[in-house]
């Protein structure tokens, strides 16, 4: 849509039309998307680089597991990303993948999630977390910064039927230095923001502005 169009348009119809069309995107967005979950509360703590729990919510959805080859490990006597007895260097950024049970490096998952009446087994969960540059620590300090998340959490219900679901989420990741410099890693998920980004407010403000000033004109002109 050009200037002239929006200028020859009556004030009603104008309205309808952006109306109309912000609604059309915001339902192609929401059919594109249908399938994956927003992660809105929760978190992972990451154990070591093979071990971690997992406390997750979303609308009508809740995930509580476990998922690491070795139940006996906890963040103050694994190594995270660096070998023993190495310079340690703190990284937040992981990815991770484990089902039950995993035929080549045995690491097991085990919990259970909700999604609203429906009880689930689960099978396999897997994920990426992405974050931003990560400027080395201070000696004995850490780091925090946002995170991106996105995963998959595959699952049995009581009826043997098993589904997989996509998920994302975002953030903020935290890290430090625990006793005898092990690493400990966490994950805490936050609510998407309900506020429009500034752009698409700025691009339906010009419009409704260049609506107004049309229908102003023609009166002025009438």
């Amino acid at each position: 849509m050009n200037a002239t169009n929006v200028i020859s348009m009556r004030p009603n119809r104008d309205l309808a039309r952006v109306f109309c069309l912000t609604m059309t995107m915001v339902g192609v967005s929401t059919a594109a998307s249908a399938d994956e979950i927003t992660i809105t509360n929760g978190w992972i703590s990451l154990l070591q680089s093979s071990d971690a729990e997992i406390h997750l919510q979303a609308a009508g959805l809740l995930v509580g597991g476990r998922m690491g080859s070795d139940p006996g490990y906890h963040f103050q006597n694994a190594c995270y990303q660096s070998p023993c007895g190495g310079v340690y260097e703190l990284s937040i950024h992981d990815s991770l993948s484990a089902s039950t049970p995993d035929p080549v490096f045995g690491q097991t998952v085990g919990g259970s999630f909700a999604l609203g009446a429906d009880l689930f087994r689960i099978d396999a969960f897997a994920y990426e977390i992405v974050t931003g540059a990560i400027v080395p620590p201070p000696s004995g300090g850490g780091v925090s910064t946002p995170f991106r998340f996105t995963g998959s959490l595959t699952g049995t219900n009581a009826s043997g039927v098993q589904r997989t679901f996509l998920l994302a989420g975002a953030g903020t990741a935290t890290a430090g230095y625990a006793p005898y410099g092990w690493v400990g890693t966490g994950y805490t998920f936050e609510s998407p923001s309900a506020t429009p980004e500034p752009a698409s407010l700025a691009l339906l403000g010009s419009g409704l502005l260049g609506i107004f000033g049309a229908a102003r004109r023609r009166r002025v002109n009438a």
